[in-house]
């Protein structure tokens, strides 16, 4: 079997997204040294399956189990050449009896309410920073956008005459426009009146602390913005993908076509779409009492 970095670097050559490569990244490392740990046994079904109960024993999440078992599966596919792997064992062999099973979260789990999303956009102060976490924010909450997209929009995605947005080079290498909410409209056009202020590129978010003022978001700035505003909302830790689940439960309970929101999403299939919706508990409830 190649040596450990050879087969990480084999399996993420083909992944363009960062987020999605240093997720996986993880995920084969971790792997790699329980698999050292263990003695380095043949890859059977029987010891990814070991592997998967040690994560769960250790209480990873339940994505991160399957980022991990997703990661697997890949480099198992990526690396599967005879030639190179007959010394301890055949992976097209794995291949074809090795199915991993992606471990999904429970669409019962928690989703933000309305008063919770309300609570932190109010938490946004009237000064430069805090117009331009407020547009974004609004974005993430009224635009479903994933936060590597929000990171990458630039001015001339943002239509303010018809009220669109372009996103471009996103997931899976595909574009899309979507309408914006008013509320999106009115916020970044707060943000764009005291944008060129500070901005020193022709990205549609920049940064405002000294340090990279002026040079466009990355994603993991915009986690820490919705990081920091939970904090001083005194709510719990959301993740800016949250929001896009929440986003999407929320039109699907308006009763917005299933068609509409994957293409509002940016969704290959509608089970995607579907896979983001977060059930209410209470809504069962009221279901069951229907009955008579």
């Amino acid at each position: 079997m190649k040596f450990e970095h050879e087969w990480i670097q084999d399996t993420l050559n083909g992944i363009d997204v960062v987020n999605t490569r240093n997720a996986y990244k993880h995920g084969i490392v971790m792997f790699w040294k329980w698999y050292i740990n263990q003695g380095q046994p043949d890859l059977t079904l029987h010891v990814m399956n070991r592997f998967k109960r040690f994560m769960q024993d250790n209480n990873f999440a339940t994505k991160t189990i399957g980022i991990a078992l997703s990661a697997i599966k890949l480099a198992l596919d990526t690396n599967a050449r005879p030639e190179e792997t007959k010394e301890r064992l055949d992976l097209q062999d794995i291949r074809q009896r090795l199915t991993i099973k992606t471990v999904k979260s429970d669409n019962y789990s928690v989703r933000l309410s309305v008063e919770e999303r309300d609570k932190i956009l109010a938490t946004c102060p009237c000064n430069l920073m805090g117009k331009r976490d407020l547009a974004v924010l609004t974005l993430l909450f009224y635009g479903g956008l994933r936060r590597g997209e929000i990171a990458k929009l630039d001015l001339k995605d943002y239509d303010n005459i018809h009220g669109m947005l372009f996103i471009r080079e996103a997931k899976h290498h595909k574009d899309r426009a979507i309408p914006l909410h008013p509320l999106v409209i009115s916020r970044i056009e707060a943000w764009l009146e005291i944008r060129e202020q500070i901005a020193t590129c022709s990205g549609l978010f920049v940064n405002v602390e000294r340090k990279s003022k002026g040079m466009q978001l990355s994603g993991m700035n915009v986690y820490n913005i919705m990081t920091k505003y939970c904090n001083e909302a005194g709510i719990a830790h959301y993740h800016p993908h949250d929001c896009r689940s929440t986003y999407i439960t929320m039109l699907h309970d308006n009763h917005v076509p299933v068609g509409d929101i994957q293409a509002l999403a940016g969704h290959s299939n509608a089970q995607t779409t579907m896979s983001y919706v977060r059930i209410d508990f209470n809504n069962l409830r009221k279901a069951i009492l229907t009955l008579e």
